[in-house]
C-alpha cells in the first residue's frame, strides 16, 4: 500500500457518507441518495463497509451485508 493511504471502517458520519457519494459519482454516476440516507442505511446492523483513504480523502470503499440462500 502506498504511503498516506490506509483503509478504515465507515463511521457513520455525514462526511463519511458524502464521500461514499463523491467516489460513486466519480465512477459509476448512478447514486441518487443524499448523505444522510447512506449513513442510515450503513448503519443497519446488517450492513458492513469501509472506507479506502488517501491523504485523509475517502477515494475508494466496500459495502456488504449477510445473505442467505
Amino acid at each position: 500500500m502506498r504511503k498516506g493511504w490506509s483503509i478504515r471502517t465507515f463511521d457513520i458520519s455525514l462526511r463519511d457518507a458524502a464521500g461514499i457519494l463523491a467516489v460513486d459519482q466519480a465512477t459509476f454516476d448512478d447514486c441518487h441518495y443524499e448523505p444522510e440516507r447512506i449513513a442510515a442505511l450503513i448503519a443497519s446492523p446488517d450492513q458492513y463497509a469501509w472506507v479506502a483513504m488517501d491523504e485523509g480523502q475517502i477515494v475508494g470503499f466496500v459495502s456488504a451485508f449477510p445473505t442467505h440462500s
